[in-house]
């Protein structure tokens, strides 16, 4: 395989979410052996080429966005010649963004397509999608084998969400004891959107008894609003109730600062009512923190063992008390040793230089097939 060959990520977002943090965790593993472009519809701050962006007027506009935006990237190949076809691969992120796909296949540029989603909303996306694959070149690579199931993807490379283990340590993570240690500190990461569940966490805590305080950590988003003001109030609800008890909304923090959350946090929480291969769990595993998660894509699978974490059913609330209740009963000893055992899941399958390898193989296999 030469050495620099081109990768243009293709992400549907430019927000940061989990396909980012999926996509820069690889490009630092890989970046010796690829020059790496970014194209997203709106400009972010890891975008290099910005495509058009309707939905942020009206979802109702993204199927006008994604034959604009198809338009837009065959006159950027052919005129602007920023798209070359030789020694270069086009990844296209996320099960519904189409607009590369349909483009990709009329320029003929060799692709691979990561499924990021197991959300069976998006079924109907992956079934246009694949239309525009060509079957002896192009490769899908989903993240979780519930995407696998969920679509009904038949020909298939499963590479799931990398961990930097390196980095994601507890070792590594700031020192300092927090100043509510006398709490029992819970955290849970994600973008807040109704498919990250946050209100289901919040309902439980209601009947949560003991000290505790959370954290949330991620950003509002524009298009959720009137989720994050529902989740405001039921914080503020709980307050209000309980008087000692309370509800952070950190906003979006860089990685470094989510390490040390998780390296003082005492329990973990995942209550997203879809995922795929949820990055956030596998930190906080990585980072050996006690973990309660619902079965959501590929959790029960990184969970295999129960000494790991906790599983519980979706959109529960109930069975997510009965789990905090228990995890708060446990000594802090105790549920360090299930972080050790967390941890030790994630160094067996998840650890970035494992997917980095798959990742270096699937690109040469696309190469290989285009010659």
């Amino acid at each position: 395989m030469k050495s620099k060959i081109r990768i243009y990520h293709f992400l549907l977002d430019y927000r940061i979410g989990g396909p980012h943090i999926y996509l820069n965790s690889l490009n630092e593993a890989l970046k010796h052996h690829f020059e790496i472009t970014v194209i997203t519809p709106g400009r972010g701050e890891n975008t290099d080429i910005k495509l058009i962006n309707l939905r942020g007027l009206s979802r109702s506009l993204y199927i006008i966005e994604i034959l604009v935006n198809t338009a837009y990237i065959i006159y950027l190949a052919l005129w602007k010649k920023l798209f070359p076809k030789g020694d270069a691969i086009y990844d296209i992120h996320g099960t519904a963004n189409l607009a590369p796909l349909l483009a990709c296949r009329i320029l003929r540029l060799p692709m691979v397509w990561h499924l990021h989603e197991s959300a069976p909303d998006y079924r109907v996306f992956y079934s246009i999608g694949r239309l525009f694959l060509r079957r002896n070149t192009d490769i899908v690579v989903p993240v979780s084998i519930k995407t696998v199931e969920v679509y009904g993807v038949d020909r298939f490379t499963l590479a799931p969400s990398p961990v930097d283990i390196g980095f994601w340590a507890p070792c590594l993570a700031a020192t300092s004891e927090s100043q509510y240690r006398d709490e029992i500190s819970i955290v849970c990461v994600g973008n807040l959107n109704g498919l990250k569940g946050q209100d289901v966490l919040l309902n439980s805590l209601q009947s949560v008894t003991g000290n505790w305080r959370l954290s949330l950590i991620g950003s509002e988003l524009s298009t959720w609003k009137k989720y994050s003001n529902k989740l405001h109030r039921l914080a503020e609800n709980i307050r209000k109730n309980s008087g000692s008890r309370l509800v952070e909304f950190t906003g979006w923090l860089e990685k470094d600062a989510v390490r040390n959350y998780l390296s003082t946090c005492d329990i973990f929480i995942l209550p997203s009512r879809s995922e795929a291969c949820p990055i956030a769990l596998l930190e906080a595993m990585a980072m050996e923190c006690f973990c309660i998660a619902t079965d959501v894509g590929s959790v029960s699978q990184i969970i295999c063992n129960p000494l790991a974490g906790i599983v519980i059913p979706t959109d529960d609330a109930s069975a997510l008390s009965a789990a905090i209740n228990f995890a708060m009963s446990l000594s802090k000893g105790s549920r360090k040793e299930y972080g050790r055992y967390a941890r030790k899941a994630v160094e067996r399958e998840y650890s970035l230089d494992k997917v980095a390898r798959q990742h270096f193989r699937i690109y040469e296999q696309v190469l290989s097939r285009t010659v």
